[in-house]
């Protein structure tokens, strides 16, 4: 969605660049908002990654207890 130039950040949008010093407040204040529902969603998805890691592991150590135990015969 954005790019940024050395002194003037510019963003992309709808394959039109625009540099942001010359947007309204409003439209820097949507900006803001994206980019912070942006790292949101990807907080959401590595805490979503985390929980499948952690769900995968509890299954497996629940399947390792259920296991019958192995008989030593002599």
């Amino acid at each position: 969605m954005s790019a940024q130039t050395e002194n003037n950040p510019t963003i992309m949008i709808n394959e039109v660049e625009y540099n942001i010093s010359d947007l309204s407040e409003d439209a820097k204040y949507f900006i803001n908002c994206i980019s912070s529902i942006d790292n949101q969603l990807a907080q959401i998805k590595m805490n979503q990654d985390t929980m499948n890691v952690a769900r995968e592991g509890f299954s497996q150590r629940l399947e390792k207890l259920l296991e019958p135990p192995v008989s030593e015969e002599s």
